[in-house]
């Protein structure tokens, strides 16, 4: 989400390009918070879904 930005095409990324080039932080911050809780939130879901999937001989808890 936040490369296309940077090739035009929007999305949370485009906060972070502007702010970037106006070298204002609160405008990064507004792309870069939600894009990071967006990255946290599809990285535990994806970590419970392989865990729901796998056989249960190869689980291992950390």
């Amino acid at each position: 989400a936040t490369l296309a930005a940077f090739i035009g095409a929007g999305g949370l990324g485009e906060p972070i390009v502007a702010g970037l080039a106006l070298a204002d932080s609160r405008m990064i911050l507004s792309g870069a918070l939600p894009a990071a809780a967006l990255a946290l939130a599809v990285d535990g879901v994806l970590a419970v879904a392989g865990r729901l999937v796998a056989p249960a001989h190869r689980r291992h808890t950390p």
